[in-house]
């Protein structure tokens, strides 16, 4: 019930004009964060590794026709603990723009492959848009490399659970496993949800 308050409290905020901290993020200087990995289905994906290294991983996927620059605005209210990773998907931004496949899941193994490539064993994955769908096909082909999912502007889909996720279904927490949400709730919930899990 924290996780909703919480979430109450940042909507009317936003909603009633609160300013946000200043960005005090350059874009050319962000873009010039961005590091290229090889990974092994031969794509270079292009990403941003910021926060704190040691903190809990959260991976940051943009919509359609945008980049990692699309988060630049809520990088400010995320947690300084988390270990954000901020990708341009294929196609976008300084990854790879192959001829084909751009199928939901070429996006998702890429983000699981991004994930091997880190050494990074589970993390918790936010979508935006096309970023959600993407999360959302990563959850279910990979659970066991998600521990929470964040969807933003994002479209239902009936889920086929795993034998992981249905046995995760019956834990205490599992109902916080997936969360449709309008865009404001990112951090407040990611903040305060942390601590369910």
């Amino acid at each position: 019930m924290r996780w909703a308050a919480l979430a109450a409290s940042l909507l009317c905020v936003m909603a009633f004009g609160a300013e946000a901290p200043p960005l005090g993020i350059n874009l050319d200087q962000f873009d010039a964060q961005k590091k290229r990995v090889l990974l092994p289905n031969g794509e270079h994906l292009a990403y941003i590794d910021m926060g704190d290294p040691k903190g809990p991983p959260v991976v940051l996927i943009h919509g359609y026709t945008d980049n990692a620059r699309d988060w630049v605005p809520l990088i400010p209210f995320l947690n300084k603990h988390d270990r954000l990773i901020v990708v341009d998907i294929r196609g976008h931004g300084q990854s790879d723009k192959p001829e084909c496949c751009y199928a939901k899941i070429d996006f998702a193994y890429d983000i699981k492959l991004l994930l091997d490539a880190l050494h990074i064993r589970k993390a918790d994955i936010v979508g935006h848009s096309l970023g959600s769908m993407i999360t959302q096909v990563l959850a279910e082909q990979w659970p066991e490399r998600v521990r929470k999912v964040i969807l933003i502007s994002s479209t239902g889909r009936v889920l086929r659970l795993t034998a992981t996720a249905r046995d995760r279904s019956h834990k205490p927490g599992a109902s916080s496993y997936f969360k449709l949400l309008p865009g404001s709730t990112l951090s407040t919930l990611m903040n305060s949800e942390r601590t369910k899990v």
